[in-house]
């Protein structure tokens, strides 16, 4: 660590809320969080590391034998972070340090002396939110750096792997100090321009729909692939609290890391990325990522998981492409509708996209079966149209039925209804930003 004189302090304290220590205009707060990030650059954290015994089996005249040597362990993942003093403009830089492998209760060590944190949320690169304070003043944390672990090494304590592996994150997680209605909107026009933009790449290769006639990149309408990528981001249950508040926090977050927007995520099923992939290999079945890639060659996709999951471009295409699969799979009059209405097709796939098209087909079958009308401003079917039985491999090697209910993917498909409004909303208050 560069200059710093260690001063390991531990404790839980709580600070007061506050929300920003003093309003700025949305392009001069981007500006700080954007200094703020290139500062991070600069900054050095660490792997801290312990000294351990670790046993080391070694064959001995044809013998196993296990015996003690001196290794190396991580112990603690240092943090950085980068915050300022609004009133004044002056700038800190607060060290960090988290146990590894982090415990189930999140607990961390304040590094640099005379500052007082507080956690307030997040465990991961993408959702770790503090509140800091110095000699009592308060602070706007802009950015901090981290070690983005592989999920796999989360439990690991070699020093090799973890160095080999790990790589570092400059990130600004979506904060109440860092809200601003401004920013929200400089979110969604990079969005929807990163959104464009991959579909003029899929177009200029002439990549082809598989479930309709016509070149990919006109097949999904940019509006739809928009509403996913706000949807798989936005929180179940701060969205049945506040829907459009959770939804702009989601475009906020865009507008402070751009590129590197939810680059980090990895939910607890491993879906990793802005639009959430997973990679699952099933019974000797390609797992959704590699399937997507063998059946878009000619879209020219980045074959490795962890790489393609983390650059945007190409996990929106991987998104437009993964949409266009699902949908071939429905029967002609899903397809015919998806034409002539896809706000109100697009249940059927996204339900495949969000819990598998075991789901997706229960939905589009109880639908079609009890005549239910697709309704934008009022879709609430039963959980029922939720349900369906999977076939699965017992532990004495015999198969049976199991149902499953997925009262997740209900909501989803609710956000995505909801979201259509929220949409049309935006694109009206981007056209006044334009006239202005």
């Amino acid at each position: 660590m560069k200059v710093l004189k260690i001063l390991l302090i531990s404790f839980v304290v709580v600070l007061p809320s506050f929300a920003k220590a003093q309003e700025v205009d949305p392009e001069t707060l981007l500006q700080k969080i954007y200094r703020a990030q290139k500062d991070l650059e600069e900054i050095e954290i660490n792997f801290r590391i312990q000294t351990s015994s670790c046993p080391l089996r070694r064959k001995v005249k044809g013998q196993i034998q296990t015996i003690k040597i001196k290794c190396e362990l991580v112990s603690q993942r240092e943090i950085a972070l980068r915050a300022e003093d609004f009133e004044t403009g002056a700038p800190h830089t607060i060290y960090l340090s988290v146990p590894h492998p982090l415990p189930a209760q999140f607990t961390f060590s304040v590094l640099t002396p005379d500052y007082k944190v507080e956690h307030v949320s997040g465990r991961t690169v993408s959702k770790l939110v503090f509140r800091a304070l110095y000699q009592q003043k308060k602070l706007v944390v802009l950015a901090g750096k981290h070690f983005w672990v592989p999920p796999e090494l989360a439990k690991s304590r070699s020093r090799e792997l973890l160095k080999e592996r790990s790589l570092e994150a400059i990130y600004t997680p979506f904060a109440e100090d860092l809200y601003d209605e401004g920013a929200y909107l400089e979110g969604a026009r990079f969005l929807i321009s990163k959104v464009q933009s991959s579909q003029a790449g899929l177009a200029e290769r002439q990549v082809v729909s598989r479930a309709l006639r016509k070149l990919l990149a006109e097949a999904m309408p940019w509006e739809y692939i928009l509403n996913l990528g706000l949807n798989e981001q936005m929180d179940h249950s701060k969205f049945k609290a506040d829907p459009a508040r959770t939804a702009k926090e989601v475009l906020m977050e865009y507008a402070f890391n751009r590129d590197n927007a939810f680059r980090w995520s990895v939910s607890s099923a491993n879906a990793r990325g802005a639009y959430q992939f997973t990679n699952k290999n099933r019974r000797g079945r390609a797992g959704t990522y590699n399937a997507v890639v063998t059946n878009y060659e000619d879209a020219k996709l980045i074959e490795d998981f962890e790489e393609g999951t983390q650059n945007l471009s190409n996990i929106i295409k991987m998104a437009i492409c993964l949409l266009d699969m699902e949908l071939a799979k429905f029967p002609l009059d899903a397809r015919e509708l998806f034409e002539k209405d896809y706000r109100k097709a697009a249940i059927y796939q996204s339900a495949c996209y969000n819990g598998g098209c075991g789901v997706g087909f229960a939905l589009y079958r109880w639908i079609k079966k009890n005549k239910y009308e697709i309704n934008l401003d009022d879709f609430n079917p039963p959980i029922q149209a939720f349900t369906y039985y999977k076939r699965v491999r017992l532990k004495t090697g015999k198969y049976a039925f199991r149902k499953i209910v997925s009262a997740e993917t209900r909501t989803y498909i609710q956000k995505q209804m909801y979201l259509w409004s929220f949409i049309d909303e935006l694109k009206k208050e981007l056209q006044k930003e334009q006239l202005k």
